[in-house]
């Protein structure tokens, strides 16, 4: 008796590059950008699920954190090897999420009938890039101070790479309302389960 659930997997780069506003699940794409206008144009795309009687959320993620993959893979290399620090600026937000609190909230929100609409997966605690890498190269025992620079990340991490470079200050406030509970919702926590 229970409706069809239908998740659709979105980022949280269509927000595009908003400095340190704080963005919720109210918060516009930016129509401007590329992403923005993906991000928007692949939201709308379960309006026809709506339509069928479907209970759909719209989860925008952050940077996934995981050894194994996505943004944090090419990352290790270059701290590894003595040479990280900031990505660009170093100024810009950098909304994470650990895989394993991704993992939880899209459960939650597959199987709470309740549930519907757009959803931000991101920890409750964004920091800035240089931020990030200062934490990361202390967990790594590893200099976190050679900047690195905007073309580089384009050139080793591709398609993500505006993910490190524009500043995302993203809350997951509809989670925290309804009670969600983040298991690493400080950097040093997501990390630590990352590197494990």
């Amino acid at each position: 008796d229970r409706k069809p659930a239908f998740l659709a997997q979105n980022g949280v780069a269509g927000y595009g590059d908003r400095g340190d506003a704080p963005l919720t699940e109210e918060s516009a794409f930016d129509a401007d950008t590329f992403m923005g206008r993906v991000t928007r144009a692949w939201q709308d795309a379960t309006t026809p699920a709506v339509e069928a009687g479907a209970r759909v959320v719209v989860m925008r993620t952050s940077v996934v954190l995981d050894r194994r993959g996505g943004a944090l893979k090419p990352l290790l290399l270059v701290f590894k090897a003595g040479v990280g620090g900031p990505v660009g600026s170093g100024e810009q937000y950098f909304s994470t999420i650990s895989l394993r609190d991704w993992v939880r909230a899209a459960t939650h929100l597959g199987v709470d009938d309740d549930a519907s609409g757009v959803y931000n997966l991101s920890a409750p605690e964004p920091l800035t890039n240089a931020e990030f890498g200062k934490e990361l190269g202390r967990m790594l025992h590893r200099p976190a101070v050679t900047p690195v620079p905007a073309w580089a990340v384009k050139t080793v991490v591709g398609a993500v790479s505006s993910e490190l470079l524009s500043s995302t200050r993203v809350e997951p406030a509809r989670l925290l309302e309804e009670g969600f509970v983040f298991e690493h919702p400080t950097l040093n926590e997501q990390l630590a389960a990352a590197l494990t």
